[in-house]
Parts: C-alpha cells; structure tokens; sequence
C-alpha cells in the first residue's frame, strides 16, 4: 500500500468517525413541588420528520439522565413517570 493509499485510508476513517458523531442531550428531572430527584423516568425522543427513529432512556438514583441523539434534526422529548402527568417539550 503506498503512502497516498494509506493517507486516504485514514482520511476516510476519520470522515466516517464524524458523519457516525452523535450528540449528548443530558439534564435532570425532579418534582417541581419539593425539587426532590425522581429516579427511573423514561425519556422518549422521536424525530419530527421520521417517527419511527425513536431514542429512549432512564434517569438514575440522582434523576439524572444522558442520551446520544444525532447531532442534527428536530425531536420530540417527552418524560414520562407514574404517578405523574407526562412532559413533552413539543
């Protein structure tokens, strides 16, 4: 493999690594009453324009929570937890 080849390689590497680079949406839920953290909300995101790419996850022990979503794009979050109306950032 000559040098040009190997140059190219890793350029296309790296080109992949970026257009694969996803975004962190991260934050905290608690009651907005007592600001007490709520453990175990699910947090759903779909995209506005194709709404079967839906992403999803749980907030820990300290109501945190942290996703990779695509880093370009319009979504839908909603946050959902018994006892508790639903909020959706629509």
């Amino acid at each position: 493999m000559t040098k040009i080849h190997r140059l190219l390689l890793v350029l296309f590497l790296f080109s992949t690594q970026f257009v694969n680079g996803q975004s962190l949406l991260t934050g905290s839920v608690s009651d907005k009453d007592d600001n007490s953290a709520l453990s175990g909300v699910n947090i759903i995101i779909t995209s506005f324009l194709d709404s079967t790419q839906t992403l999803g996850g749980i907030t820990d022990n300290s109501g945190n929570f942290s996703i990779k979503v695509p880093p370009r794009g319009r979504y839908n979050v909603v946050f959902k937890f018994i006892g508790y109306d639903f909020y959706s950032t629509m």
